[in-house]
């Protein structure tokens, strides 16, 4: 087996005709997607935030020319042809409609909601608008979770039959997000991070998990409302299973891992995102593990992934990658991890979504709104 080619990098295409709106100035913002679009120039012609001042201050920091305090303005706007709603998930459904009825196609941030039916309603505007809508999940254009895909779409692994992914952060700890919107939520690990993981099992394996097993948990003392801890182990088939470990509280002077095992009957990968590096070996490669140089980061450079393939998607007259119908499927196997969670059982995603697939419907979904244990 030769050394493989990778194809891991954002589109490079430019669509200057393209203006992009963005509704909300927070942190995200500022230290991710703007960086990220200033980079692969992409017009960035408005910006939105409800707080006094936030929009003007991020909105010189960038050079955007509309700085706005009510996002309908920008809305007005005609070189606004995308909007990049970046606000918590409360709300979102009334941004979405109101977009959606200005004719601007729409990038939201991931999860799309917060709840499966809210998700279902967002795409449903959307689609009755006649307008695109993409979903964030960045972490699709992170450099060593999109080498992985591009391995595993050249069928270098041969059939792929475990994988595992651990992530051990401390927000919890972190003073200033104690005291932000993430703190506040109801349900949090699963929703806010996890969606990340689940996501590219999806994207990675191409196809859906028939049950999901998950148990969430929570840091004795900690600040958070929601759980900061939660393992899942989708069931892929009798070939394939996939475990994720998410751990949000950990001891706070501990740094930061992200790292994952895909294991196939021709080889193996092995991935730190932190440090932006793969270990690949093959079955004809004695004693010998590949590392490539990758270039970029998940952050910043993964949100020109999302973005960019929304534009081509747009100038090509072809859905997005990550669909809102796509997402939605994501979205049941959130909704029936904390079902199992909640009663001790697996739970088959299938049993919360329905979707005509063959008209592109969103379907029908059941949200439960169970607290995390």
């Amino acid at each position: 087996m030769q050394i493989p080619t990778l194809d891991y990098r954002p589109s490079p295409r430019l669509h200057p005709d393209l203006g992009i709106g963005i509704i909300g100035a927070g942190g995200i913002v500022r230290n991710a997607h703007l960086p990220a679009y200033r980079a692969a120039g992409f017009p960035v012609v408005a910006i939105a935030d409800v707080r006094a001042g936030a929009a003007e201050e991020v909105g010189r920091q960038f050079g955007i020319p509309q700085r706005v305090s009510d996002y309908r303005h920008l809305l007005e706007n005609p070189a606004v042809k995308v909007v990049d709603i970046a606000i918590p998930g409360e709300g979102r459904v009334e941004v979405v409609r109101d977009v959606a009825a200005a004719g601007k196609h729409i990038l939201i941030q991931k999860p799309m909601a917060n709840t499966l039916t809210e998700a279902v309603t967002i795409v449903r505007l959307a689609r009755e608008a006649g307008v695109l809508l993409a979903v964030n999940q960045n972490a699709r254009w992170a450099p060593p979770y999109r080498a992985t895909w591009s391995l595993l779409r050249q069928g270098f692994l041969g059939t792929v039959y475990h994988v595992t992914h651990l992530m051990r952060n401390n927000q919890d700890s972190q003073p200033t997000l104690q005291q932000s919107w993430y703190a506040r939520e109801p349900r949090f690990q699963m929703v806010q991070y996890t969606v990340h993981y689940i996501d590219l099992l999806r994207f990675w394996v191409g196809r859906e998990p028939r049950r999901v097993w998950a148990q969430t948990s929570r840091k004795p003392g900690q600040a958070f409302r929601g759980e900061v801890i939660a393992t899942l182990v989708l069931d892929f088939g009798p070939e394939l299973q996939a475990i994720i470990l998410d751990h949000n509280a950990s001891w706070p002077e501990c740094p930061v891992t992200v790292e994952f095992v895909v294991e196939g009957t021709d080889g193996q990968i092995v991935g730190d995102v932190q440090q932006n590096r793969l270990q690949v070996r093959h079955r004809t490669w004695p004693r010998m593990a590949w590392e490539p140089a990758l270039e970029g980061r998940w952050f910043p450079t993964a949100f020109a992934g999302t973005m960019g393939d929304l534009l081509d998607a747009i100038a090509d007259a072809r859905p997005p990658a990550v669909s809102g119908d796509d997402h939605l499927r994501t979205l049941a196997i959130i909704e029936a991890a904390y079902l199992s969670a909640a009663e001790g059982r697996a739970v088959a995603p299938s049993d919360l979504l329905r979707a005509d697939v063959g008209d592109g419907g969103a379907g029908r979904g059941r949200a439960r709104e169970d607290g995390a244990r």
